[in-house]
């Protein structure tokens, strides 16, 4: 019982670590969309590197060091935006007609 306290507290810990720096940080500083590059998807700024794929990578399970040694054009606050961005697409809120 108390390696899961512990363990929770860590995790608690962590993820206030990661809220403080996501609700600093401005993905749009990152992430980028022109009609010109690949058809206006969102990509990482500079590259032709989609957000999607970056989550797709973080959806199944690689965190951002691995995603960076694969995508060198990439550093981990263009990962770290990708997270952010998703948040803001989450947090999206349609208007009743």
């Amino acid at each position: 019982m108390a390696v899961a306290a512990s363990r929770k507290q860590t995790i608690c810990a962590a993820n206030a670590a990661c809220y403080t720096f996501l609700a600093s940080m401005n993905w749009r500083e990152h992430i980028v969309s022109d009609p010109k590059i690949l058809r206006g998807k969102p990509c990482i700024k500079g590259t032709r590197i989609p957000a999607a794929l970056v989550l797709g990578y973080l959806a199944s399970g690689r965190d951002a060091a691995a995603i960076v040694r694969e995508f060198p054009d990439l550093t981990t606050g263009d990962v770290e935006a990708c997270l952010d961005y998703a948040r803001d697409l989450a947090d999206f809120e349609a208007l009743a007609a």
